[in-house]
Formats: C-alpha cells, structure tokens, sequence
C-alpha cells in the first residue's frame, strides 16, 4: 500500500539531514459532503499522506453520471464565451475519457486556449466518478518554480589583511576573490561577512519578490583578519531567510482554498461514495496570480514539446519525459533537479521537482491506481492557428507563431506592426531564450541541446519581472 491511516500523523523527515519533526494537525472535520481530504508532504523521496481538514468548494463533491465513465470534461461559462477545446491525446474527437468497460489505464489530454484566454478567463473542468469504479481519488495539481530556488554557501574562509581588505576567499571550496568580496556561484559575501544569496529575489525596491534561498545545516562564514599583532578568527552563522517553496507559483501555490504543506501543494485524497462522485477544478487566469504585468501564461499552461507531440501522439510523455534520458524536454522550471552548486555546475544541492500535469487517480482499497487521467494546457499565439487545429487537427497549425501582424499571421489579429505573440509560454521560453534579458542565454550552466533542437532548458518565468515578447 502506498500508504496507511495507521500513521496519518506521520510528518516525513527532511532532505539535507534536517531533523524529522511531527505535527499535531487539527482535528479531522466531517464534511457534509463525507470527504476525506489527505495531502502529500512530497519533500524527498516517495510521498507521505497526512490528515488535512477543510471545507472549501475545490475539493467539493458533486453529482455523478454513470454514463460518462471516468472522465474530464469542460465546465462551459455562460457569461465569458471563452472557447476552450479539450481532447484526448490519440485524437482531437475523443473526449477526455475511460469508460467502465475498458482495462485500467491511464490517458493524458489536452485542453487548447489562446493565450489571452489564459491571461484572463482561466478555465474549469469536471471529474466524473461513476459509480463502482474507485473507492478513493487522488487529485494533483500543476506547479513549477517562477524562479530557480537554491541552499546557500556551506562553508566560506576569509582572510583579511590589517587594513580590513580581503586578500583571500573560499567559497564551498572554491577560490572565489573577486573585487574586494567574495563572488561565488551561489552568492557574494563582503568582508565583513554580510551575505546576498543569488536565489533571493527580494530587493529594496522590490520586497515582494521571493527569497528562494535555503540556509544549510552547519552554514558558518570565518574571517581571519592577519596582523603583526597576531591573527584573529571571527566566526559568523550566516541565515539566509528563504526556502524553496517561496519561489513555487501556479494556481495550487497561490490560491488559498487548495492545502499546502510548507507552501507545498498537496495531493488531496477523497473517499468516493457508492453512488460516485464528481469534482470541480476552477483555474485562475495568470492575471490572478501575478496580476496584469505578467507576461507569461506558465502560471496554468504546462504543456512543452510541441513538435514532439505531433509526431508522437499519445506515446508523448514516454518521448518527451519518462523515456527522454539527457534528451528530456522537460523545462528546469518544472524539474530543476539540483541548484547551481558551487562549480557552476547545475549540480549542488538537490530540489524537490515541481508537478507537471494536473491530475486524477482512482485507487483501489489496497492503494493501487486503477485509472487516470493527467491534463496538459496548451496556449496559442493566434485566433487562425487555434481554429485551424480544433477544426481539423491541422499539423500546420502552430500555437507558436511569432512575427508581426500582416506578416507573420492575419491581419485579422490587430493593428499592423503588432506582435503575433503575446505571452511566453514554457516552449516559447526555451525556444527563444536570446530574445530574454533577464536570462541571457543561461540560469547557471548551458544544458545540452534537447532533441528538437532547443539548446537550453534552464529558464524560469519570473512573472512579473519578465518583458513581454518582442517578436
């Protein structure tokens, strides 16, 4: 079983050899609605599922039909018009869907908007739960990093001469002098031991931005000031204020209704009644989340690898994720791995990944998933290529037309010298990562080249810092 109501209370240990910690968590609450909601603390290694009470409408139960087996199904919205296109990954005319007939499996679809839709409006789906099929569903929820998080400098020596000058620096090992200060990968400390972390965003002008900067156990900063007189050691344990959660972002970090463990979202585990269920996902646009300066949709857009979809089909996420190897196309938003380290390198201290899809499991009484249903949201540049593809799945289709208008795409699509693209998207970030100043070509180190062809992988969104596209 993958876990167990016997240790409910159990709170995982930490990576990085914190001390394990347990919680009382508040008294379980029976929901008139009879849903048991668990969450996933997901830090390091394999999940634990811990009791959370709430009563909020997100994890809300619903009415099933037997008719529509296990399945995903747009909420259409009489007051915006918005179109939204939802599709199963084999075929544009199969709906989101696994009957009770069919084997357990898993299927991944794909819900198509234009990407001022997805600025805006957002959008909601419905799950279907017939009756008979599971006794519990698992609900996941997309997330990613908006800016690459990272565990500060261990160990630095500093050396000073009588005047106060610094003379020598190590930084995790690295001979890191530069100007006066010590320059590492990871952060600059002055000689008096005052350190700013490269993984902390927050300035004086921007205090809202996030400190993303972990400080590791044992951190200590010695300064050796050497003198005639004798040389003396100073040593200072630094704290760098931040954790990784705090540059996490997408609809299930910033809304309040959906459980969080550490500003971690959760996996939420509900008991299925006898008559089946059904549950409504409500995704705000990328306005709600960073406001009206943002100027990507990767706040509930996750798709990537947009060439590789069309050639491969449903075999996609084996092509492009699970079976990938070096050429994984998986952005280091979603899955940084590891922060710089003290090299350069992309290969310091491990973090925890983001979650790529927004997901339902229906799971047996013994804990094993019995079907599912993972989504991916795919925006589009322009109204033509949109419909284009609803209407026939056209391959010349291309959410990710650049270019001005009248040129590149339709007149139709504005005034004349406008760009055909409005917002990034997570294969727009990559694909065009000269056209971004805030990353100039890399987050670290250069990746290697992916298999379509896209040299680097290591960007991050930084709403609301980023500029919008200029091509």
């Amino acid at each position: 079983m993958k876990w167990a109501l016997g240790h409910v209370l159990r709170v995982g240990p930490r990576c990085r050899g914190s001390k394990s910690s347990a919680s009382l968590l508040p008294k379980l609450l029976r929901m008139t609605c009879g849903l048991l909601v668990l969450f996933t603390l997901g830090a390091c290694g394999k999940p634990n599922k811990n009791v959370f009470a709430t009563s909020n409408s997100s994890v809300s139960n619903g009415t099933a039909d037997a008719s529509l087996g296990f399945s995903l199904a747009l909420k259409p919205d009489p007051t915006d018009g918005t179109p939204r296109f939802l599709h199963r990954f084999d075929s544009i005319n199969q709906p989101c869907r696994i009957t009770s007939a069919e084997t357990p499996k898993r299927v991944d679809c794909m819900l198509h908007m234009q990407e001022y839709d997805l600025f805006y409006s957002g959008w909601t789906v419905n799950m279907n739960v017939p009756p008979g099929m599971c006794p519990f569903i698992e609900r996941d929820v997309y997330s990613y990093y908006n800016y690459r998080p990272g565990t500060g400098p261990v160990t630095t020596t500093i050396t000073l001469d009588s005047s106060g000058a610094m003379t020598a620096c190590t930084m995790d090992g690295q001979n890191v002098l530069s100007g006066g200060q010590c320059v590492g990968a990871e952060a600059t400390v002055s000689p008096s031991g005052s350190v700013s972390c490269n993984y902390d965003y927050s300035t004086q002008d921007n205090p809202d931005r996030p400190n993303c900067c972990t400080t590791p156990d044992s951190a200590s900063i010695a300064i050796t000031t050497v003198s005639s007189a004798g040389n003396s050691t100073n040593t200072v344990t630094p704290t760098y204020g931040g954790r990784n959660a705090n540059c996490l972002a997408g609809h299930g970090v910033t809304s309040e209704e959906w459980p969080k463990q550490n500003g971690i979202p959760t996996t939420v585990i509900s008991s299925v009644p006898a008559v089946g269920a059904s549950f409504e996902l409500k995704v705000n646009g990328a306005r709600e989340g960073f406001g009206n300066s943002t100027a990507t949709t990767t706040y509930s857009a996750n798709f990537f690898g947009w060439s590789t979809y069309l050639t491969s089909g449903s075999a996609w996420y084996a092509t492009a994720v699970e079976s990938a190897g070096s050429a994984s196309l998986i952005p280091r938003g979603l899955r940084p791995i590891a922060d710089r380290g003290p090299s350069n390198d992309n290969s310091g201290n491990s973090i925890r990944n983001g979650n790529l899809y927004y997901g339902w499991r229906c799971v047996n009484n013994a804990g094993e998933t019995l079907n599912e249903i993972r989504l991916w949201v795919n925006e589009w540049n322009t109204k033509e290529d949109y419909e284009s593809f609803v209407s026939s799945g056209s391959s010349a289709a291309n959410p990710h037309r650049i270019g001005t208008v009248g040129v590149s795409c339709s007149s139709a699509n504005g005034l004349s010298g406008q760009y055909c693209n409005s917002f990034w998207d997570w294969d727009e970030l990559i694909d065009s990562v000269s056209a971004n100043p805030v990353d100039a070509y890399s987050d670290g180190a250069t990746a290697a080249a992916t298999s379509d062809g896209r040299t680097n992988r290591w960007v991050f969104p930084r709403d609301p810092q980023r500029a919008y596209p200029t091509n």
